[in-house]
This record gives C-alpha cells, sequence and structure tokens, in this order.
C-alpha cells in the first residue's frame, strides 16, 4: 500500500469504510462488513477519468483498532461509515498488501473498446437486461457494464481471481463509496 500512497500523493485518501446495506429484501439498515480502502476522485490518467478504489487487505483485528482510534469519522452520500486513520496507524497500513483495485471510468465505456483493449478471450455473461459482465482470468480483470447505471473494471491477482471474482462472485459488487 505504501507504493501506491508513495505513487498518488495527498489526493489518495485512506479510510475504514463500513456500508449500510438497504435493499428491497432488508430495507432496515444492516451494517456490513468494514474494509480498508484507499479512494481517489477524481483519477487522471493520460486518456481517462474517474473515481479508483483501492481495496487494503489487513486483519479484522487491526480494523476494529483502527477504527476505535480514527481521527475523523464521516457519512459519505451512501450511508457508509468513514473513519480516517490516525498518523500512526496509517504508517502501519502502508505495509499491508493491496487486495484489489476498482476503477469506475468517468465516461461510459462498451464492448467495441473492451475487445479492443483487453482482447475477445474474455468470457460474457449477460446478468439482466441492463448488466452485462466481461471477466478475463488470466488478467485478474472483470468489467461490468450497465446501462443504467456506473461501470466498473475490477483487477485482482490473477492467481486470486476464482475467489475474488470468479463466476460465482457475479453480479460484480458494487463499491461502498
Amino acid at each position: 500500500m505504501g507504493d501506491a500512497i508513495d505513487q498518488l500523493g495527498d489526493s489518495l485518501q485512506v479510510a475504514i469504510i463500513t456500508p449500510l446495506n438497504t435493499t428491497a429484501e432488508s430495507p432496515e439498515n444492516v451494517t456490513l462488513p468494514r474494509a480498508l480502502e484507499a479512494y481517489m476522485d477524481p483519477m487522471r490518467t493520460q486518456f481517462l477519468s474517474g473515481r479508483l478504489i483501492i481495496s487494503i487487505q489487513v486483519s479484522p483485528e487491526d480494523l476494529r483498532t483502527w477504527q476505535e482510534r480514527s481521527v475523523q469519522h464521516q457519512k459519505s452520500d451512501t450511508g457508509a461509515h468513514l473513519d480516517t486513520l490516525s498518523h500512526d496507524d496509517l504508517h502501519h497500513a502502508r505495509r499491508a498488501m493491496i487486495a484489489g483495485l476498482t476503477y469506475i471510468p468517468g465516461a461510459k465505456i462498451d464492448e467495441s473498446i473492451i475487445q479492443a483493449r483487453f482482447g475477445s478471450d474474455g468470457s460474457r455473461h449477460q446478468i439482466n437486461a441492463d448488466l452485462t459482465e466481461w471477466q478475463f482470468p488470466s488478467k485478474g480483470l472483470a468489467i461490468s457494464l450497465n446501462s443504467k447505471g456506473r461501470d466498473l473494471l475490477q483487477y485482482v491477482a490473477p492467481k486470486d481471481f476464482d475467489v475474488r471474482l470468479g463466476a460465482q462472485s457475479l453480479p460484480l459488487k458494487q463499491p461502498s463509496r
């Protein structure tokens, strides 16, 4: 994680995220498991602009302890709780491994862009009328095209693909921010 912080600088916000789950089946607010994430919005590259979310792999014990010592508590637009790490805890978090990356492009992408950029060796899954997902296990990449919402590109180490993003995880999980 430290390398990502060094590369992306101060515009990268690191926080413990505790999302709330409200669905039609369960309209009451249910707290979901917390996670450590780094967030950058906007993230500008040579050709794209969008949001970057870095999922950071830490133990539940560290998350609990760091959340208790957090220096700032906020609520996001989605209702998720964001807890900013203390300086000392951020120093320890720099040693943590990155579990995955989620990129939410500012512009819509389509299947021709996916095929031109990533090839045609991915598997395509039509989840419903609005949601199509592409999976490229050898690249560690899953792409969700949503005609009525945000498109997502998610990356994990290819060796972790089946566990984190494989067919059993369809549809892809929307980020908590």
